[in-house]
């Protein structure tokens, strides 16, 4: 709204003027800075959670160097272990699994770079598979913390809030109720 009286506009753009420069020279917003948390080992750890489960994971370089670019790549490179087994033998039962817990070395193209062990417990295997791939994301910025963009943008640094409602008093489940009778 523009007042009509000359000497009111003079003030109204003194003072959109004034507030349009002290914006132009407020700070830049201050974000999070990552630092290199790695072990003398150069080992770096991530906690995870998803729904009920919890996924602890270490990431050690390895040993040997990049692998080739070819599509295959050799057994010995960047070993991922859940609870002792491999990753395929763990989940197993849900293949499309595999890909997704893989999701943040894909995404920063760092599959076969580092051995990762993943200790995870609780819940169901989607769960622990979404544990593991935030515990996964985290460990890799502690690693290299470049590479948090990368893991910020294509989702897999934001922790899942969605947890199962409970169950209310006085209804069959969280939101069901019981059949209503009329008589």
């Amino acid at each position: 709204p523009i007042p009509c009286v000359p000497w009111q506009s003079q003030l109204w753009t003194l003072a959109v003027t004034q507030f349009k420069d002290e914006e132009l020279q407020a700070e830049p917003e201050k974000r999070r800075v990552y630092e290199r948390k790695v072990d003398h080992n150069g080992q770096s750890h991530g906690v995870g959670r998803r729904k009920t489960s919890v996924a602890r994971v270490w990431m050690r370089p390895h040993a040997a160097a990049a692998p080739a670019q070819s599509g295959l790549m050799p057994s010995s490179y960047g070993k991922i272990t859940v609870n002792g087994k491999p990753l395929t033998d763990y989940f197993q039962q849900l293949p499309s699994l595999v890909g997704s817990v893989l999701l943040p070395l894909e995404q920063t193209k760092t599959v076969g770079h580092y051995d990762v062990d993943v200790n995870v417990y609780g819940g169901g295997m989607s769960g622990q598979a979404g544990a593991a791939i935030l515990g996964i994301s985290r460990a890799l910025v502690a690693q290299d913390p470049e590479l948090q963009p990368a893991l910020r943008k294509s989702g897999c640094l934001t922790r899942d809030p969605r947890m199962v409602e409970r169950k209310k008093f006085g209804q069959k489940k969280a939101r069901k109720n019981f059949q209503w009778v009329k008589r």
